[in-house]
């Protein structure tokens, strides 16, 4: 007895597949586009405190994979790319991960850093690890080290709190519509994402293990725990 004929659904699923296969050995490709190619746009993603807006928000992958390429090319046009070394010091929120994955996608690595770390000892990490870029909850702290300062504040960055001169405002930052969303830079085979630091996690998801829950399509909470942490997994 013959099988029976696929179904259309059934041949488009398996274009699907063959589609979705990542043209550029990128994980945060294959975390954030391989699911939307796969159908899975509207599902959510992660859900997690906002430091701009200040309420939880559920981004779907769709959202999720448009505001990390749209960060990917702020930071491109920003003349930062492959092998730039960043960190991210941040509170738990839906900005950390899109600066995370934003990183990757551009290809380059990273140390994430928990925002209850103190500036003494994000400053040793700086000397230790000569990142070129620095995301931070406030301006002033890192001297000629450009720092992109995420916080909740509208207000004037030259009346902030100690803007430095290599300092940045993300919200106005990443507001330019000049700025293209960038695809994913091609990663060698076994490239790190992510820079040794003698960081404690605190029970926190590793980059690596952030990238593969999102690769399963999993919907990630932040803020229930250290950064990153799986929180309620719905």
């Amino acid at each position: 007895m013959s099988a029976p004929d696929p179904s259309p659904s059934d041949s488009a699923a398996a274009a699907a597949v063959r589609a979705a296969r990542d043209p550029a050995g990128n994980p945060a490709w294959t975390a954030l586009d391989r699911n939307v190619a796969l159908g899975r746009a509207d599902d959510p993603a992660l859900t997690g405190p906002s430091v701009l807006t200040g309420r939880l928000e559920t981004l779907d992958f769709a959202v999720l994979t448009e505001r990390v390429a749209k960060l990917a090319g702020v930071l491109r046009a920003s003349q930062f790319g492959p092998g730039d070394r960043v960190l991210i010091w941040l509170p738990d929120s839906v900005e950390a991960v899109i600066a995370v994955l934003a990183c990757v996608r551009s290809g380059m690595p990273l140390a994430q850093i928990p925002g209850a770390t103190s500036t003494a000892e994000v400053q040793a990490l700086v000397l230790q690890l000569a990142p070129n870029l620095i995301f931070a909850p406030r301006g002033g702290q890192f001297g000629s080290l450009p720092s992109v300062v995420v916080r909740a504040s509208e207000q004037d960055p030259t009346e902030a709190d100690g803007f430095g001169e290599q300092d940045v405002d993300y919200r106005s930052w990443t507001r330019s519509t000049a700025v293209q969303p960038t695809e994913p830079v091609p990663l060698a085979d076994e490239q790190s994402v992510e820079l040794d630091a003698p960081v404690e996690r605190g029970g926190s998801l590793s980059v690596p293990a952030l990238l593969n829950r999102l690769a399963a399509g999993e919907h990630l909470s932040v803020g229930a725990g250290g950064a990153f942490a799986a929180g309620e997994l719905h």
